[in-house]
């Protein structure tokens, strides 16, 4: 995987809610990687073994993010802004730490992460959907540079004016995580070789 402690700032951010360090917030955030590649993958595998084995993973991970979940008493402000921007959320879950609220929910299909200040204004998000839903741009550009593999899933992570798209692609003998920025310029983050 890639130096994932580069990324300690939007994890920082992203994961406000959490009352945890930075490398307890690198941890969390590797696990969660491993878990969505994992259960992604194996859900096209056959293997019951490996089902099994990420199924035990994914109750680990949301034991442990269970354990530092709080529930805040979220500003007005805030309510205000959240209900005004996503009017049909669905399984709402704030959290809070300090100055800041973090909300995870579903909207349209598609799973966010809402990270406001205590004024109502956002400090980053993650949106997690299918390819089909990204910009022309990145999907136009993701078909010519990577055609011989087919997509599958998108993590979006904006922080502040940073917006990046990391794309779960495969094709017959890899599995691949592309890092797009805004402007279509990319980069392979990730290659793993499938077993067989």
């Amino acid at each position: 995987m890639a130096d994932i402690y580069s990324l300690k700032p939007v994890l920082e951010q992203t994961f406000t809610a959490l009352t945890l360090t930075p490398e307890a917030f690198c941890f969390i955030f590797k696990q969660q990687v491993k878990i969505h590649f994992i259960t992604t993958t194996l859900f096209k595998m056959k293997n019951r073994k490996y089902l099994r084995l990420s199924t035990l993973y994914v109750a680990i991970f949301f034991c442990a993010i269970g354990a530092y979940a709080n529930n805040p008493t979220v500003s007005e402000k805030v309510l205000k802004v959240f209900h005004e921007t996503y009017t049909t959320a669905q399984q709402v879950s704030w959290h809070e730490k300090g100055d800041q609220y973090s909300v995870s929910f579903f909207q349209s299909g598609i799973r966010y992460i809402v990270n406001y200040n205590n004024d109502g204004h956002v400090t980053g998000s993650m949106r997690f959907y299918k390819p089909a839903l990204l910009p022309t741009n990145i999907l136009l550009e993701i078909k010519r540079r990577y055609s011989t593999k087919t997509a599958f899933g998108v993590t979006e992570i904006t922080s502040g004016e940073n917006l990046t798209y990391f794309v779960k692609m495969e094709d017959g003998k890899h599995l691949y995580t592309v890092k797009l920025d805004a402007y279509g310029n990319s980069r392979v983050y990730e290659k793993l070789r499938k077993q067989q």
